[in-house]
């Protein structure tokens, strides 16, 4: 296929596809983001053009085939935005002080000196980062600002606010050693 004969193929699905296209894009998108998811499944389905149209060139003109190529695209980058993050390597030291800021015991926050208390900072980022936005706010929440479940649940209005807990505590729990586990829930998770 040359590719002239692709760039009518193209223009005409473009023609016919483009409302449906852009409507299962707002499906999951809003602002800006649109215009340039748009723009790549459209580079996506030009490059299928000479895969599909010789041997099922029906396939352009069904909307359910459409959609299928847009969502499968949508999922890839759900899938990409989403990738497990990975827990860098935190010593058992660097949760002693971490329990120390939550549970606000400022006299042992002193007796450390500065080199700590970057490694202190770098431990509490990499356990923040890690988690999702709302996971690190429920967190926060109820360990370091003290908040009762039923406040959080109300604030974010949320059901289930300590079984999500346990849930974010397991999380944590499957990507560090158990060693340094132990520590944290007795310190950083102690109610």
């Amino acid at each position: 296929m040359d590719k002239v004969q692709q760039n009518i193929i193209f223009n005409d699905l473009l023609d016919r596809h483009q409302n449906l296209i852009i409507s299962r894009i707002r499906r999951y998108h809003h602002g800006d983001i649109i215009n340039d998811h748009l723009q790549n499944v459209l580079i996506k389905f030009y490059h299928l053009i000479p895969r599909f149209f010789k041997t099922t060139p029906d396939v352009f003109d069904s909307p359910s085939w459409i959609v299928r190529v847009v969502d499968n695209y949508l999922k890839d980058i759900y899938r990409a935005n989403n990738a497990k993050k990975k827990l860098k390597e935190i010593k058992v030291a660097d949760f002693s002080a971490i329990s120390c800021i939550l549970n606000e015991d400022i006299h042992e926050v002193i007796k450390w000196d500065l080199a700590s208390k970057e490694s202190l900072h770098e431990a509490i980022d990499n356990i923040l980062d890690y988690l999702k936005k709302e996971e690190r706010l429920l967190l926060l929440m109820k360990y370091y600002y003290g908040k009762s479940s039923d406040q959080i649940s109300s604030r974010l209005k949320i059901k289930h606010v300590n079984v999500r807990l346990n849930r974010i505590k397991k999380k944590i729990q499957k990507e560090i050693n158990p060693k340094v586990y132990r520590e944290i829930s007795s310190r950083f998770f102690a109610n």
